[in-house]
């Protein structure tokens, strides 16, 4: 499952931008910024794959093409498992 997490957005703007770029995927609301805190706090976008025991298993920062092809790898490995 892919899951993307706002930080401070309106309701309103994220369903907009939904609407605009189509994306199927949830994004959650992170109004207080209490998750970007925890996890992002100076880069984003964060990327992160939780394996199926909620342990995590890959964390990137940024966007770098290679990583997302490994980021990828992991998944099809994970969902294989």
């Amino acid at each position: 499952m892919v899951a993307a997490i706002s930080r401070k957005e309106k309701k309103d703007t994220v369903e907009q931008f939904l609407n605009k770029t189509k994306y199927t995927f949830p994004i959650y609301l992170d109004s207080d910024a209490a998750v970007y805190k925890l996890f992002a706090n100076k880069y984003i976008p964060r990327n992160f794959v939780v394996g199926k025991d909620g342990k995590i298993k890959w964390a990137t920062m940024g966007f770098i093409k290679e990583e997302i092809f490994k980021m990828i790898d992991l998944i099809n490995e994970e969902l294989k498992n």
